[in-house]
């Protein structure tokens, strides 16, 4: 700091009372920048801002002052320092209060010159009223609404756009949840347009995560959960930067780890044919997500971590965009022209490819992962549309179905076609068995082991494959039908049952399905999958419930601890 600007940094008020927007408090020896000043009839309220290292101090201090409210904040929006909205369902959501570059510069030029010269604080003053709607709303009141409603609203955030002023778009679509002008105005043409269509996602790996060797593993989450790759970017030093403090409102912190994963250094850009709408209570705590499925990739991922690195190492590998225009959004800001066609392209041709295997089909898929293939019910029949970039294996289903013949648990397949099945439908009373409430009854478990048996037998070997979405059963719990293999090979020698169903997740699939082990599935008595089950079973989920409880206890404990006990 220069002398002379140090010196005006000695003019900085040491208490609260007096400051205007654009002045500096100076609160546990931190010179704070002022964003907001309002004075109510009880108390004063104060919006500020400091470096994320230096909240900890302020907020210490801020406990000390008489009658005046602050609400504190950072220019990432990390250790606390972002603004979290105040309407209904939204109160989860928080987001940092402008561009990363904007309040680092802000905050500088303060402290560097004691305070905002004046056409700095004629233009933070317009973009708390335009954005925020009043200074009351940022610094923890509420909104005065005729402060920033109508034409002068349009207009400020015009001149605020042509001063360099204007948000990032990611920060404008969370604060356009609790204020509907932002919304009507300023993001109507983002809801528009083939783009609004689910199904791309941007996902951001983390340094830490490169470090550590994670990335062939979260490409192969991603394979599981249905994904296809399109397009992956390493982010050299500027990209990352750029990348940092344009996305997530540079908050890139540690949030509920320990570890910090740090800052993204590498892109995967992937396609969901059969994206998951989010349930209302997914919904609540992410408004903008599209796709369901993108959170299990994430939670995945982070399962992995913390059995790879133990809890007290664990630490967040990646994030992701929320939906398919912001997706396309990081796509054009980090893809050559040429890189930007070809993800276009490859996007447009998995969506006619699902055009033209579902054709006129207008029904939702029946319930299921449709992690190969969604099964999709019509007058009649049942048509599988396989997921484009996993069609090729529509033709070893088909081969595997035809080695089992005419079986009456089958569905007899009608026609078929590039990426699609047609069978018969066995009716409406049937429904995936992933479905029910309870395991699959034990009569119907033996029928569709013997079925599996047959498979064996004709050197069909499953690979990848979800019963709970294959296998229908009636209402009565007394009837099954099989739509079908995923991923089958027909070897052409007969197989064990053992080999037949050696994929792990098919495995998995199974236990799920009924509430058995695969071995005992496999090889078990009537009298040993019985005992499994109702026995067994219950006594391993208490232990589950009981460890699962002793992790959340211990992760809240460690949350609390100093770092580095």
């Amino acid at each position: 700091m220069s002398d002379a600007a140090r010196g005006r940094a000695g003019s900085v008020p040491p208490s609260a009372d007096g400051t205007a927007t654009g002045d500096l408090v100076r609160l546990g020896g931190v010179d704070a920048l002022v964003l907001a000043a309002v004075d109510g009839a009880e108390e004063r309220r104060l919006a500020l801002l400091v470096e994320p290292h230096e909240a900890g101090r302020v907020r210490k201090a801020v406990r000390g002052l008489q009658r005046t409210g602050v609400a504190l904040y950072t220019p990432t929006g990390s250790k606390g320092g972002s603004f979290r909205l105040d309407a209904a369902p939204f109160e989860a959501i928080t987001l940092s209060i402008m561009p990363v570059d904007l309040a680092e510069t802000l905050l500088g030029r303060a402290r560097a010159g004691g305070g905002l010269p004046p056409e700095d604080r004629a233009l933070l003053a317009a973009y708390v009223t335009a954005f925020f709607r009043s200074p009351s709303r940022l610094a923890g009141g509420t909104a005065t609404e005729d402060e920033a409603e109508g034409a002068r609203r349009a207009d400020v955030c015009r001149d605020l756009a042509a001063a360099g002023w204007r948000p990032p778009l990611d920060m404008l679509e969370r604060l356009a949840l609790a204020d509907p002008w932002l919304r009507d105005t300023l993001l109507e043409s983002e809801a528009t347009g083939p783009w609004a269509e689910p199904g791309l996602t941007a996902f951001f790996v983390r340094a830490r995560a490169l470090e550590r060797g994670v990335l062939p593993q979260l490409l192969e989450v991603l394979a599981d959960l249905g994904f296809e790759t399109l397009a992956e970017v390493a982010l050299d030093d500027a990209a990352s930067e750029r990348m940092r403090k344009s996305t997530r409102g540079g908050n890139w912190g540690s949030g509920p780890f320990r570890v910090n994963g740090g800052p993204p250094r590498h892109m995967i850009f992937a396609f969901d044919a059969f994206p998951v709408p989010p349930g209302a209570a997914t919904k609540r705590l992410h408004p903008l997500l599209d796709n369901a499925r993108t959170l299990e990739v994430k939670f995945a991922m982070r399962d992995r971590v913390e059995a790879a690195e133990g809890l007290a190492q664990s630490f967040n590998p990646l994030h992701s965009s929320d939906h398919a225009p912001e997706a396309l959004r990081v796509a054009e800001a980090l893809l050559t022209s040429s890189g930007l066609e070809a993800l276009k392209a490859r996007v447009a041709d998995r969506r006619k490819a699902l055009r033209q295997a579902t054709g006129a089909l207008a029904a939702e898929p029946l319930a299921g992962r449709n992690l190969t293939a969604a099964c999709l019910r019509r007058d009649g029949g049942l048509r599988r549309v396989f997921r484009p970039h996993l069609a090729h294996h529509a033709k070893d289903a088909i081969e595997a179905q035809r080695l089992l013949g005419a079986h009456p648990d089958l569905c007899p397949i009608l026609a078929a076609g590039e990426g699609w099945i047609d069978l018969a439908d066995p009716g409406p009373d049937f429904a995936p068995a992933g479905s029910l409430a309870a395991p699959l009854p034990l009569a119907l478990t033996l029928r569709l082991r013997a079925l599996l048996s047959e498979a064996a037998r004709a050197g069909v070997v499953l690979g990848r494959w979800d019963p709970g979405q294959a296998l229908l059963v009636d209402r009565e719990g007394t009837a099954l039908r099989l739509t079908g293999f995923d991923r089958p090979r027909c070897l052409g020698a007969p197989q064990d049952l053992a080999a037949t169903l050696s994929d792990p997740a098919t495995q998995a699939g199974l236990t799920r399905l009924t509430g058995m082990p695969a071995t005992v599935f496999i090889g078990g008595s009537p009298l040993r999958m019985r005992l499994a089950r109702e026995v067994l079973r219950p006594a391993v989920s208490v232990r589950d419930r009981g460890a699962a409880w002793t992790l959340r206890l211990l992760a809240a404990l460690r949350a609390r601890l100093p770092r580095g006990v």
